[in-house]
């Protein structure tokens, strides 16, 4: 629900593809490594990865008591 929200903050429609940056503790990584083609299909996202998206601000959010940030681009 993060990337949602932060899709509708950038206004965003659900089926526009986005480019998705998710950064956060070792745990985190973990998790987005083992479940990236489902992130990336569930958030209709081009490219998912760890390294910040130029020319957007993260989205910090708590993941299960860990600070992670979000990044959404438009693709």
């Amino acid at each position: 629900h993060h990337v949602q929200g932060a899709r509708k903050e950038l206004g965003l429609r659900y089926e526009q593809r986005i480019e998705l940056a998710i950064a956060g503790g070792a745990a985190v990584a973990a998790a987005v490594l083992r479940f990236d083609t489902y992130i990336a299909g569930e958030t209709r996202a081009t490219r998912l990865g760890s390294v910040p998206l130029a020319g957007s601000e993260p989205r910090v959010v708590d993941l299960d008591g860990e600070s992670t940030q979000i990044w959404t681009s438009p693709e």
